[in-house]
């Protein structure tokens, strides 16, 4: 990983680490108990921030309710729909990242049921 002022001077990002939130969540990368070896995931207080022109900020928190509130901000009844597309992946998040995770085809986890969730049935 390296940070580097790739827009502004004195704007500083994170290059070349999209891959660590998706470690977080793999299954595969849980299995190496890498905690047991000295690892320490360190969680920012928000995951995305998303300044406009105007100088709002639409922000995804790692809470639900703030980030709900931000979105309504923007529009009205967004907070409501990213409400219930997180409910969504509290029901089949575990076995989609098993899906995306392990070899294909991903039948273990398309066996558990769940995945029917993503094309909007109960």
């Amino acid at each position: 990983m390296r940070t580097a002022e790739l827009t502004e001077p004195g704007f500083r990002h994170d290059a070349f680490s999209a891959f660590y939130p998706l470690a977080a969540a793999s299954p595969v990368i849980r299995a190496l108990e890498l905690e047991r070896h000295g690892l320490e995931w360190a969680h920012a207080p928000l995951a995305l921030a998303h300044p406009a022109r105007d100088g709002s900020c639409a922000l995804i928190s790692r809470d639900l309710a703030e980030t709900a509130a931000s979105l309504d901000a923007f529009a009205p009844g967004d907070g409501a729909a990213w409400a219930a597309l997180y409910a969504v992946w509290e029901r089949i998040g575990d076995a989609l990242m098993e899906a995306i995770a392990t070899p294909f085809p991903p039948l273990r986890a398309g066996a558990r049921g769940n995945c029917g969730a993503l094309a909007g049935e109960a």
